[in-house]
C-alpha cells in the first residue's frame, strides 16, 4: 500500500515537521560573520529608578558594555 502524501500546513513526514515549519537561520546560514560590533541587546522589566551605573554593575560581570540606552516609560 503506497503512503499518503499531503500538503498542507498541519502535514508532517514521517521524517520530521513539514517544509512548512519556520525556524531562525543561524549565522552561517545567512552568511553573517564573526563581527559583534552590530550586537544589541534589549531587556524588558527593568526598575523605573534604574540607572546606568546600577544597569552596568548588574550586567558588566557577563560582558562588555560599550553603551547602554535606558528608555523610560513616560507614562509611569
Amino acid at each position: 500500500m503506497e503512503p499518503q502524501v499531503t500538503n498542507g500546513p498541519n502535514s508532517a513526514t514521517a521524517n520530521g515537521p513539514s517544509s512548512n515549519s519556520r525556524s531562525c537561520p543561524s549565522p552561517m546560514q545567512t552568511g553573517g560573520s564573526n563581527d559583534d560590533s552590530k550586537t544589541n541587546l534589549i531587556v524588558n522589566y527593568l526598575p523605573q529608578n534604574m540607572t546606568q551605573e546600577e544597569f552596568r554593575s548588574l550586567f558588566g560581570s557577563i560582558g562588555e558594555i560599550e553603551s547602554c540606552k535606558l528608555v523610560r516609560d513616560k507614562i509611569t
